[in-house]
């Protein structure tokens, strides 16, 4: 197995067992973790010194991911956000 391959099992088992992970990103590093785990949730707060109500930014390659979040609005919404593309700049 390649480092890069074992480096990446071990930030998903990090991840699986509400860790959080550092990540590089184009500029800063980011902070990874399970939303779905309350407690890793407050980790990154903790680490961001931000309070709960600021927010935090969810990133993934699949916009189906987001539909947990989506389900509460209302149908028209839903749509608009998966009606929405972005074309890279090259």
């Amino acid at each position: 197995m390649s480092l890069k391959a074992a480096s990446v099992r071990q930030a998903a088992q990090a991840i699986l067992e509400g860790e959080v992970i550092a990540y590089p990103t184009e500029a800063v590093w980011g902070l990874g973790a399970d939303p779905f785990q309350r407690t890793a949730v407050e980790k990154i707060l903790d680490l961001k010194s931000r309070p709960m109500h600021k927010g935090l930014i969810l990133i993934s390659g699949q916009a189906e991911h987001f539909l947990p979040y989506l389900e509460p609005l209302e149908q028209s919404l839903i749509d608009r956000f998966f009606s929405v593309t972005y074309e890279l700049p090259f």
